[in-house]
């Protein structure tokens, strides 16, 4: 609740040309709308502009639905006529989790990884880490959960397996996170060429 505070203060003392931010997609209704409303005219006091989008991790390659909103915005120029662009999904067909794994799985794309919920059971509503694999029910590993997020194979969570589970459910699919940042560079160099 009080670190988007932390946000504002960084932005406001370091000015960075843009800033990229991501939260769960029902926050664009949280209390009515005024949440986002309250987020993007702090935003724009402090000189930045704000666009933001849904995005599915399932539309960029990885077979998890993973919606998440992400939030852009640019230090403002004097005619505020920069515009903004989010990556469109890649157009290729993703594949489902028993091609992206092997063997056979009960799901063809996976539930959005999550902090809460976790050893709730495969027929509990909270479920997200419970598959039937090959006809056997069991909890995805850390390993299967680091790829269903486009992590490298050789990245590591020097934590337990729980604390790694938690950081996957707290972050971003990493192929939506790039398709982004690259929308962003690109609208650096095109409005912002000495930074």
């Amino acid at each position: 609740g009080t670190l988007f505070h932390e946000i504002l203060e960084i932005l406001r003392i370091k000015k960075p040309t843009a800033y990229l931010l991501e939260n769960v997609p029902n926050m664009e209704n949280h209390d009515d709308g005024k949440t986002m409303l309250a987020i993007e005219q702090r935003l724009r006091d402090i000189g930045y502009s704000f666009w933001p989008e849904k995005l599915k991790a399932s539309d960029f390659g990885l077979p998890t639905f993973r919606k998440r909103l992400f939030m852009v915005g640019f230090r403002y120029d004097p005619e505020n006529k920069k515009t903004f662009r989010f990556p469109k999904p890649n157009g290729s067909r993703t594949p489902t989790l028993s091609e992206f794994f092997g063997g056979r799985w009960s799901r063809d794309i996976a539930y959005t990884l999550r902090v809460g919920g976790v050893d709730s059971g495969f027929d509990d509503k909270r479920n997200w880490d419970s598959y039937k694999i090959d006809g056997k029910v069991r909890k995805i590993t850390v390993n299967e959960a680091k790829k269903l997020m486009g992590f490298p194979d050789n990245f590591e969570f020097p934590v337990s397996d729980g604390i790694a589970m938690k950081q996957l459910g707290n972050s971003g699919a990493i192929p939506v996170v790039k398709a982004v940042a690259r929308e962003i560079i690109k609208t650096i160099n095109r409005y912002y060429p000495n930074g």
